[in-house]
């Protein structure tokens, strides 16, 4: 029996991601996202909205790094380097250890 390498350590090759191959509701949160990040950079752009800023945030993350994991680097880097607005250095805390 062959072993199908998820398990080994013995390196199988360089990992090429399927370009396009998705599930259809994972197509539509792209298309909607991909539309909705110019739009909400546009009013961050104009005021600061703290909640908006950190929804988009996790969202344009979530989008670019998914871009990358499709296999789409091109779109990835061009989006993010268009619309990538940096993180709020005050919400950056030193971790907290519990002292038990």
């Amino acid at each position: 029996m062959d072993d199908c390498g998820a398990c080994s350590p013995e390196p199988r090759g360089k990992y090429l991601p399927a370009k396009n191959i998705q599930q259809d509701f994972v197509k539509e949160y792209y298309l909607e996202t991909e539309k909705w990040i110019p739009e909400t950079f546009e009013k961050l752009k104009k005021e600061d909205l703290p909640e908006l800023k950190s929804e988009y945030s996790d969202r344009f993350l979530s989008y670019v790094v998914g871009l990358f994991y499709l296999g789409n680097e091109r779109k990835a880097w061009k989006t993010f380097d268009k619309y990538y607005i940096g993180f709020d250095d005050k919400k950056k805390s030193e971790p907290k250890l519990n002292s038990d």
